[in-house]
């Protein structure tokens, strides 16, 4: 069910990047940020109270107008202050079940995002951490991984936490075109887990069994049912920050300020109060 999910949601973010699939990720983390806050925008719409947003920003305008103009009476000021405050509640008790809406679509948004740039394949020299996650602690003495090229560190075994944790060592210079093969092994089973190097983008970056991490941490890895200890798998890559105007910055900053944006502006374009 969630391999089928996580497919479906993959086409369709890719679907929706079709328009600028040939340039760069910075351009197309804005076109997804850009795209993001006008349908952000346009959900908040349909599912918030419009007409008591509105009312309720009139009235908070027209208290802190009438504060500023009798600031010199105590009496007028407080008794102003005392309904802005309530009119301030009331702004938030329509924006809440709106926003909480909306962070369903946001976090499936970012999940995508976050698959598709957050990380790159190791360069030379470069490191990477497997971590295997158990849930019976009578397999973590017999799981073992083995690389078919570089250098992969003994296995750190975390008994309290059932976890087994290997370092990779990108030693392979720039002999590779294709990923490094890393063989997980129990007994006569073995897995096959590739590494992304020479900075391609990894296909593999969290495999998880739970249902709510897997929608999170997408992952087009699948583990035979022979593993069914697996609890996730999570290879951790160096960041693929991307470059505006010389400067360089996370893709989640660069989501967060786009999309506020361009939901701001469009709101205006719609007509939405926000």
């Amino acid at each position: 069910m969630l391999e089928k999910l996580n497919s479906i949601f993959v086409n369709i973010f890719n679907f929706i990047l079709i328009p600028v699939s040939n340039f760069s990720d910075e351009v197309k983390i804005l076109y997804i940020s850009i795209l993001s806050g006008i349908i952000f925008l346009l959900i908040y719409g349909k599912v918030s109270n419009q007409k008591g947003i509105k009312e309720t920003k009139r009235k908070i305008m027209a208290k802190v107008i009438e504060v500023a103009l009798f600031r010199h009476s105590i009496k007028v000021c407080l008794n102003a202050q005392g309904a802005l405050f309530k009119q301030g509640f009331k702004y938030l008790s329509f924006a809440l079940i709106p926003l909480l809406i909306l962070m369903v679509p946001c976090i499936l948004i970012m999940a995508q995002i976050n698959f598709h740039f957050q990380n790159r394949g190791l360069l030379e020299k470069e490191d990477a951490i497997i971590e295997l996650s158990l849930d019976d602690p009578d397999d973590l003495t017999e799981y073992e991984l083995k690389a078919s090229s570089g250098t992969l560190s003994p296995a750190l075994r975390v008994d309290d936490e059932l976890k087994i944790i290997w370092k990779y060592k990108n030693n392979n210079g720039t002999n590779l075109k294709d990923n490094v093969n890393l063989e997980l092994t129990l007994d006569d089973l073995s897995l096959n887990i590739p590494l992304s190097i020479n900075g391609k983008k990894p296909s593999l970056l969290t495999y998880s069994r739970d249902f709510f991490e897997g929608l999170l941490f997408l992952s087009k890895f699948k583990v035979s049912k022979d593993f069914k200890e697996i609890k996730s798998i999570s290879i951790k890559y160096p960041n693929a920050n991307q470059t505006y105007l010389g400067v360089t910055i996370n893709w989640l900053w660069v989501f967060l300020i786009v999309s506020i944006l361009s939901g701001l502006i469009a709101s205006k374009v719609f007509k939405i109060e926000i």
